[in-house]
């Protein structure tokens, strides 16, 4: 007899859509969203706290959220029941009840209206932009309720946009967005975000250069802080490449004195120099795995090269100083 395997979102959507054995519920602007204790509170040890000991909550059975968007809301709890993060929509069991409000939705540049591509790019950086800000509003949501793995899951959310668009006119937004709402101390979102900015606002190339819009909304978000660490950093990776600088001077001195007949000479000197190379200098990829410089013998031309070699496993072939 063949057993019946049955998914945990769709055993969690099901219950959820029991209403009639659900006996709490919680409030978020007058829309009221229906639960399971015995689902909801172990994975959120702040509603296990209201919901037990001698809190009006526990003795009514209503936990309000004033403040907490009804549709973020109902992603949470959706979350809670089926563990399927949902940035780009309400989820269709609260659909009838509740709607994205339309802050978040930017309204981006002016497009003329036989600009059918401009239209595109606009509609796409819309939805973009719209779905980063409810990943950051799911992070303060679950961070609230102490939900770790969800809030864990909407950072990694807001981390992978910040990675692939944030030289894009319309990343100010909802970076905007994530600076306002969540603490000046947090860890786990708005401190990587900044650091990831704040690195290539110093290693920028001209393709992916930070808009000005974004550098206005850091510099007016963190008194004073983002200029200060921009300086330091620029001055630190000066002198990172001065001393790199200085090394390969003393290199090139060293060849123009050797006995280049001597092969053994040459060879201690190459492999000499990638020791001092890889004392000096921090050769990192993206995953911050360390790049080992060694000298190799090129028999075409007969002469030592210097070779940078990842060690990371995801094959990352372009150290970042």
């Amino acid at each position: 007899m063949a057993s019946l395997s049955i998914s945990k979102y769709d055993m969690g959507l099901e219950m959820l859509k029991q209403e009639k054995y659900s006996d709490m519920r919680i409030v978020c602007q007058d829309i009221e969203f229906k639960a399971h204790r015995n689902v909801v509170c172990p994975r959120s040890p702040m509603l296990e706290a209201a919901c037990s000991g001698g809190f009006k909550e526990a003795q009514a059975g209503v936990i309000d959220f004033p403040e907490v968007v009804p549709s973020i809301m109902g992603r949470v709890i959706f979350y809670l029941y089926t563990g399927k993060l949902m940035a780009s929509t309400v989820p269709e069991i609260y659909q009838e009840v509740c709607t994205d409000p339309e802050e978040l939705t930017p309204a981006g540049p002016k497009i003329e209206d036989d600009d059918w591509v401009g239209q595109l790019d606009k509609d796409i950086s819309t939805t973009v932009s719209r779905d980063a800000k409810v990943s950051v509003m799911i992070y303060a949501c679950a961070d609230m309720m102490l939900v770790s793995d969800l809030r864990s899951c909407a950072a990694k959310y807001f981390l992978k946009f910040t990675n692939e668009h944030f030289w894009h006119y319309y990343f100010h937004d909802a970076l905007g967005t994530m600076l306002k709402i969540v603490t000046d101390r947090d860890t786990g979102l708005r401190i990587p975000v900044l650091e990831f900015l704040l690195q290539k606002h110093i290693l920028a190339s001209p393709r992916t250069k930070i808009h000005e819009k974004t550098l206005t909304i850091l510099r007016e978000s963190s008194g004073g802080w983002w200029d200060m660490a921009t300086q330091e950093l620029a001055r630190s990776e000066q002198n990172h490449k001065s001393k790199v600088d200085a090394i390969e001077k003393k290199w090139d001195k060293k060849i123009s004195l050797s006995d280049t007949a001597n092969a053994q000479k040459m060879e201690q000197q190459a492999r000499r120099f990638a020791n001092c190379l890889n004392d000096a200098a921090n050769f990192r990829c993206k995953h911050n795995r360390k790049f080992t410089c060694t000298a190799e013998f090129m028999a075409e031309g007969s002469k030592w090269y210097l070779r940078l070699q990842p060690t990371c496993q995801k094959n990352c072939q372009e150290p970042i100083l």
